[in-house]
């Protein structure tokens, strides 16, 4: 995304033809890529009986309370992203009278570097508390925005947008991972479908819902009513996502647990377990109990080290 974004600018600042030399270089680049696509081998020999259809978005109930905790995540963090694509390159290049087109693409290219870096750093952290984390992250961070543009500083501009895409990425990558953790595998497209779904449905509409406002006042005035907007949306998630998770607060220690461990032995000292006794399970190699300091944990390790 990265180089996409900076890459275009480049193309349109420098190149022949600016409105339609970038979308040509994509569109060659798509096709190089598809015929990649084609030329894969397919890894699934076995072909299922029945003619191929497109299942509807759903949820299984029984991990609603966990999908709505990440949905709550993705589609604040997807509003976010929304306005760093939509409003924030113009009102940067407006701000620090950089008109130049690669900046607008720095700006932009930072904040999807600075998430991609930050998923891939924070892939230990658990998935719940990175999602809070990156929710509050997120609010304070798009507020810190409306001062570094008012410095007309175009390095404080770049700061701002790098830190809004490192909370992006703590916060999407958390609600995403957390959602991964619990969906089942026989029901992982639906669900994702769901998930994504309200994902786009978060960036359009209040993208859409800021562009009216912009064509007929000033961007420097819309911009912080905007951006005040869509922290209190995070905040809320954030909150939600809090108050709603210690009900099931020790299903989800074990599940981040199993997340974050290299290794399947390292769970129970990692939840506090000080005791542990070892029983065959039909199965299941190995059944697991034991006390902890901070509460009873009952650890049923299966094939892939991800049953509870």
């Amino acid at each position: 995304m990265t180089v996409a974004i900076v890459g275009s600018s480049v193309l349109a600042q420098y190149a022949p033809h600016p409105m339609r030399t970038p979308y040509a270089v994509v569109a060659v680049l798509c096709a190089v890529v598809g015929v990649g696509v084609v030329a894969l081998r397919e890894p699934h020999s076995a072909k299922s009986r029945g003619p191929i259809r497109i299942t509807k978005p759903a949820v299984p109930k029984e991990i609603r309370a966990d999908f709505w905790f990440a949905a709550l995540g993705a589609m604040a963090s997807w509003s976010v992203l929304g306005v760093l694509l939509s409003l924030y390159p113009s009102l940067a290049s407006h701000q620090t009278q950089m008109h130049n087109l690669v900046f607008g693409g720095a700006v932009a290219g930072s904040t999807a570097f600075a998430a991609a870096i930050v998923q891939l750093l924070a892939a230990r952290v658990p998935a719940m508390r990175a999602a809070i984390a990156g929710d509050v992250g997120m609010a304070i961070a798009l507020v810190l925005t409306v001062p570094a543009l008012a410095t007309h500083r175009w390095w404080l501009v770049l700061v701002a947008a790098a830190l809004l895409g490192a909370t992006f990425g703590l916060g999407f990558g958390g609600s995403l991972r957390h959602l991964s953790n619990v969906v089942p595998a026989d029901r992982r497209g639906e669900t994702m479908s769901a998930f994504y779904l309200l994902a786009y449905s978060a960036m359009a509409v209040p993208t859409i819902a800021a562009g009216w406002p912009a064509t007929r006042w000033p961007l420097p005035t819309v911009f912080p009513i905007f951006a005040g907007l869509v922290a209190v949306a995070c905040l809320a998630a954030a909150v939600i996502g809090a108050v709603s998770s210690r009900g099931r607060r020790h299903s989800v220690d074990v599940v981040d647990a199993l997340d974050v461990a290299h290794d399947v032995e390292d769970v129970p000292q990692m939840l506090g377990v000080t005791h542990l006794e070892r029983e065959p399970a039909d199965g299941h190699p190995v059944v697991g109990r034991g006390h902890g300091g901070r509460q009873d944990v009952d650890l049923l390790v299966g094939e892939h080290a991800r049953h509870v």
